[in-house]
């Protein structure tokens, strides 16, 4: 697909990651400088965190789920809440 030259008007520039994990499935993973989303195709869900605290909520829109934490929580919980709340 061609991409065009000049972006839109408001829009942003971002890296964007395709992958397909063990544990969730197809994930996209969309970072710019002032946040990250990363979105769980499975269960129609995702992770958001955005500067500039970088709070981070974990939605789950299949369950009606939504979690909040500081970043520096989050770090040292997200390998067990993940895995319990994304399934």
């Amino acid at each position: 697909t061609d991409v065009p030259s000049q972006a839109k008007e408001g829009t942003v520039k971002c890296l964007q990651l395709e992958q397909i994990t063990n544990v969730h499935g197809p994930v996209s993973t969309f970072a710019t400088q002032q946040a990250v989303k990363i979105e769980f195709r499975n269960i129609n869900g995702y992770l958001l965190a955005r500067a500039p605290d970088w709070k981070v909520v974990l939605v789950n829109q299949e369950a009606k789920l939504v979690f909040e934490e500081s970043y520096e929580h989050w770090t040292s919980l997200a390998r067990q809440i993940s895995h319990s709340y994304m399934g």
